[in-house]
């Protein structure tokens, strides 16, 4: 299944620099991990199985076909691996891997994710194809519906797709492609809900801020951390 839109052509571009107002976003947003120096790259991570052996994705399965082509970036929220197969991209998470492949999809989506963390676009155009159940993928493609710089609740969400809003933060929760599919947009009635990826809330928060333009964002729902929402999207586990 592909969500949101069709890949456009594009060469890659140098390290992304990260204007003063996204350092500060960050620092608001209390994200603990320093913007990297273009000039001086972080040296290259080798990521846990847990992108080889992502459960949220078939294709990275050592029982199904080979494992995915793979794309490391720097951003704002920490080291970003991105996975393609089959024409589209399949996964994206935390961390980086020793053995990069350049090809035109990955190289397009780690442009635009660095247009994106630039301020330059709030949006992607990339083929898309998330492993997962007909309702994981309603509820996936519900959140490609948002507008940036806006949110929905879970119960928005199931109002729209049906079921219950806990099983819409199920669904959240098996996103194998954040931040492109921004389940990061959902939130509870009363508070912000939750988030795992990266380190958490903060990185939620300054997601929400990034896309507002305003650094008051990142304080939206500081009173509230969304205890016993449900669950958003999350790193893989091993």
């Amino acid at each position: 299944m592909r969500l949101c839109a069709v890949a456009r052509g594009g060469k890659t571009a140098a390290l992304a620099t990260y204007p003063a107002s996204r350092r500060a976003m960050q620092a608001a947003a209390g994200i603990g991990r320093a913007i990297p120096d273009p000039g001086r790259p972080e040296a290259p991570r080798r990521l846990t199985s847990s992108v080889a052996r992502c459960h949220r994705c078939p294709t990275h399965c050592p029982e199904t076909a080979s494992l995915p082509q793979q794309l490391s970036l720097h951003s704002p929220v920490g080291d970003l691996t991105i996975s393609a197969d089959g024409g589209a991209i399949v996964a994206i998470d935390w961390g980086w891997v020793t053995e990069q492949t350049k090809m035109p999809l990955l190289v397009e989506a780690r442009r635009q994710l660095h247009d994106y963390f630039d301020g330059k676009r709030s949006d992607f155009a990339l083929a898309l194809a998330p492993a997962g159940t007909d309702y994981q993928r309603r509820v996936w493609q519900a959140l490609c519906a948002i507008p940036p710089g806006s949110t929905r609740t879970y119960a928005d969400i199931a109002r729209a797709v049906g079921g219950s809003p806990r099983a819409v933060g199920g669904a959240n929760g098996r996103n194998p492609i954040p931040i492109v599919i921004p389940c990061h947009r959902v939130v509870a009635t009363g508070g912000i809900g939750g988030y795992s990826g990266g380190d958490g809330l903060p990185t939620k928060r300054f997601l929400l801020a990034l896309e507002r333009a305003e650094d008051a964002a990142t304080d939206l729902f500081a009173a509230r951390d969304g205890a016993g929402s449900p669950a958003a999207c999350r790193p893989p586990s091993s």
